[in-house]
């Protein structure tokens, strides 16, 4: 299940995620980006699964990486996340096995242009991951 609520900001979109461990940060971070982009509301059965491999000096560029490589498989490809099939994060090297599907079988709701730092801070307080993310739009 992903944890994430939406959060107000007078010119972009946020989401605030918590988590029990890293990887789910990551994988409910990736599903709260594509639910502000789009809507899955038939059954799909056609989908591609591609190998992602990030590698960063820091957690937070991890996951702007990661989210930015999102929009732009969206934006040169136009296909839209699916599922996370699989996902390893070592220090601050991701590796992923992700699910899409072609942009033309969901619903667009919202252009996101760019994932920003702007309150970014991935950090493990009390035996959970939390961060707050916000995306230009």
């Amino acid at each position: 299940m992903h944890r994430y609520v939406f959060l107000n900001h007078t010119a972009d979109i946020g989401i605030s995620v918590s988590a029990l461990n890293l990887e789910e940060l990551f994988v409910s971070s990736a599903h709260g980006l594509a639910e502000i982009m789009f809507t899955i509301s038939k059954k799909i059965n056609l989908k591609q699964t591609k190998t992602i491999i990030i590698n960063e000096d820091d957690l937070n560029a991890l996951l702007v990486s990661w989210l930015s490589e999102f929009i732009y498989i969206f934006e040169t490809e136009k296909l839209c996340l699916f599922k996370i099939k699989n996902i390893e994060i070592k220090n601050t090297t991701l590796k992923a096995e992700v699910e899409f599907i072609d942009a033309n079988l969901v619903e667009l709701k919202k252009e996101v242009k760019a994932v920003t730092y702007h309150q970014l801070n991935v950090q493990n307080q009390n035996n959970s991951w939390n961060t707050k993310i916000f995306f230009d739009v």
